[in-house]
């Protein structure tokens, strides 16, 4: 397909594997309810942007191809975040920073 995004609705709580393989989307919107991604699920797909909620997780092993213009978009202290500094991926963080608590689990 050659749509420019991706957009999973409410109620997908993963994605499977090789999902997504090879997909033309240069940004990907990953729902609330979603808290897996699954192994070479996002592979092969040059991702600009990447927006996540705060339930992810787990990612599984080259779930993404992250070139340098890979930008994932975060809430702080999540699963997500840990995964891109563990990862050395450009990240951004959403919503407002001052009013949220915990770590990662």
């Amino acid at each position: 397909t050659n749509a420019k995004s991706i957009t999973l609705h409410d109620g997908v709580t993963a994605i499977g594997y090789y999902a997504f393989m090879s997909h033309k989307a240069k940004e990907i919107h990953l729902p609330a309810g979603l808290e897996a991604i699954g192994e070479y699920a996002l592979y092969s797909v040059l991702l600009r942007d990447v927006y996540f909620d705060k339930n992810v997780n787990q990612i599984g092993e080259n779930a993404f191809y992250i070139g340098r213009s890979t930008t994932f978009h975060l809430y702080p202290n999540t699963y997500a975040q840990q995964y891109a500094m563990d990862n050395g991926i450009k990240y951004e963080i959403l919503g407002n920073i001052d009013n949220l608590e915990g770590g990662i689990d």
